[in-house]
């Protein structure tokens, strides 16, 4: 059985990734020697849409968020992509924080919030900042 058979097992939505479709990504992705720098991205599929971001390089470098809509679990119909919405319109989201440390050895976290991403890069402010124009333009989203 492959990772992504049992990943919709757990999810009770097999049917969903029968036949796994993607819409185009484009990004600009920064490489600096062995570190990869990620922005925000989003990923879309006829199973589940996630958004990436993040740092990927060697030993104690890697700090990769991968957000999940809530509204990934209600049905939808499998044969049609999702329309992009962007990070701030998404209300409901969990987190997987996936992390290495100076051995290299990597471990992963669920978080229901990023307040952890600002505060590894210094701008535990910004945080603040972001969730409000976030809320605002949600706001603006629904008139």
């Amino acid at each position: 059985m492959s990772y992504i058979d049992s990943l919709a097992l757990r999810l009770k939505r097999s049917e969903r990734f029968k036949e796994l479709v993607f819409a185009p990504i484009s990004n600009r992705i920064t490489i600096e020697g062995e570190h990869l720098t990620i922005p925000l991205m989003e990923i879309q599929s006829n199973a589940l849409n996630m958004f990436l971001h993040g740092d990927v390089g060697p030993k104690g470098l890697t700090d990769l968020w991968l957000t999940f809509p809530l509204d990934n679990i209600r049905k939808n119909e499998s044969s049609l992509l999702m329309k992009k919405r962007g990070y701030a319109a998404i209300k409901g989201k969990v987190h997987l924080h996936m992390y290495s440390n100076e051995l290299g050895v990597y471990s992963y976290k669920f978080r229901t919030s990023k307040r952890k991403f600002y505060k590894k890069r210094g701008v535990s402010q910004q945080f603040r900042i972001d969730r409000k124009a976030f809320r605002l333009q949600r706001k603006k989203m629904m008139k």
